[in-house]
């Protein structure tokens, strides 16, 4: 089952009746399901043999049909000129801390770079694969402006041809309180952090959290929530360092203590 935020980034796709999409780094296939239940013909590429195999099962029990390849999608030498190209990128996963607390412990500085270098180039191979007027979904799991509004931001840089298109409150289930530009001018998705007060108070998993403007104001190890240069509420966790801070979106998983 599908969390309802990884639903999201097929739904940009609009709608696909009849046409051709692929879905790289597909495993373990749900928004391919969703793709194909939409009506696309989809291509579904893996580059794990296991990863795939429960894809096929997922469709199988669903008893929907896609094509399904077994190949790292940078280096596939399949057909081009799709209508459509998902790329659900590996990524550092800090936006699953929900699910993964303990990603904020698991997660280097040092593992950013090698994923941003993997996720440039699944960009560049999407976009030699969509054919002219074609659309491009780009998504992470990650909380990491490297892996997201950057990565954005240099694959148009590098390719003329691509523009980005805005995302449409009608896409996002009418959630027009979730959409916002940031500085960059991309359109996101997060609950603005002026719907709550400074003085409010959250929690998570119960402990109440200390609010802070500088991770430099509590202990280390100490997990706390402030208001981001975009004006979203984020949780964060002192780790020591400066520079990063590994954040959690208000509404995800944490309560808001009446």
């Amino acid at each position: 089952m599908q969390d309802a935020a990884a639903a999201l980034p097929a739904r940009l796709l609009g709608d696909v009746r009849g046409k051709t999409v692929a879905d790289l780094c597909a495993a373990p296939g749900g928004k391919t399901a969703q793709l194909v239940q939409a009506g696309a013909h989809v291509t579904a590429i893996d580059r794990s043999p296991a990863r795939l195999a429960r894809l096929r099962d997922n469709l199988e029990r669903l008893q929907l049909e896609a094509a399904t390849v077994v190949s790292d999608a940078v280096e596939w030498k399949g057909a081009d000129g799709f209508d459509g190209i998902l790329v659900d990128a590996p990524c550092s996963s800090t936006g699953t801390i929900r699910r993964h607390p303990d990603i904020a412990w698991l997660r280097q500085e040092a593992d950013i770079a090698p994923l941003v270098a993997l996720q440039k180039r699944l960009l560049q191979k999407a976009a030699a694969l969509l054919k002219p007027g074609g659309t491009l979904v780009y998504c992470s799991c990650s909380l990491e402006p490297e892996e997201g509004e950057q990565a954005i931001a240099t694959l148009l840089a590098s390719e003329p041809a691509l523009r980005r298109v805005p995302i449409e409150a009608s896409e996002v289930a009418d959630l027009a309180e979730i959409v916002y530009v940031d500085r960059y001018g991309n359109a996101l998705t997060g609950l603005r952090g002026e719907i709550v007060a400074t003085s409010a108070r959250f929690s998570v998993g119960g402990e109440l959290l200390a609010h802070a403007n500088t991770f430099s104001t509590v202990p280390r190890g100490t997990a706390f929530w402030y208001v981001n240069s975009n004006g979203l509420v984020e949780i964060a966790v002192n780790q020591g360092r400066a520079d990063r801070q590994l954040g959690l979106t208000v509404g995800a998983s944490v309560a808001i203590v009446n």
